[in-house]
């Protein structure tokens, strides 16, 4: 038994460097992109910065980063009319507002993205799958 709990331990430090790497990753590519491409990295990088959050305290530099990126995302997603785009983003929003316990204005992102989703078609966005 003591053993299963040393392996666990021992991967902790793996996990949490391949999350930073992810964003690194993303982070080299972002100015290289363009329209869709790189407003889809936007959320990804929201998205990851807001999963290395949940570990730590709901409000704290990692969500404030999130929620910079995801605004970006909505801000160029709203320009080129990528409503998959803006959508995600507006996701991304909500479950932030959520976890700081502003529920009024997760709901509002919430309702907005589902309505978007909806509109294209987009299933396992709904589902909760990407």
């Amino acid at each position: 038994m003591k053993f299963k709990w040393v392996i666990l331990f021992s991967l902790i430090p793996l996990l949490s460097r391949s999350q930073s790497n992810s964003t690194d990753s993303l982070k080299k590519v972002l100015p290289f992109l363009k329209d869709s491409s790189r407003i889809d990295c936007l959320n990804k990088l929201s998205a990851e910065y807001y999963k290395n959050a949940l570990a730590e305290t709901y409000y704290n530099v990692q969500t404030d980063t999130a929620s910079s990126f995801a605004s970006e995302a909505y801000r160029e997603a709203v320009i080129i009319h990528y409503n998959k785009g803006i959508a995600e983003a507006l996701q991304n929003l909500g479950e932030i507002a959520r976890d700081r316990g502003d529920f009024l204005t997760a709901e509002n992102y919430f309702h907005q993205a589902i309505h978007l989703f909806e509109q294209i078609h987009a299933w396992k966005n709904l589902a909760g799958q990407t």
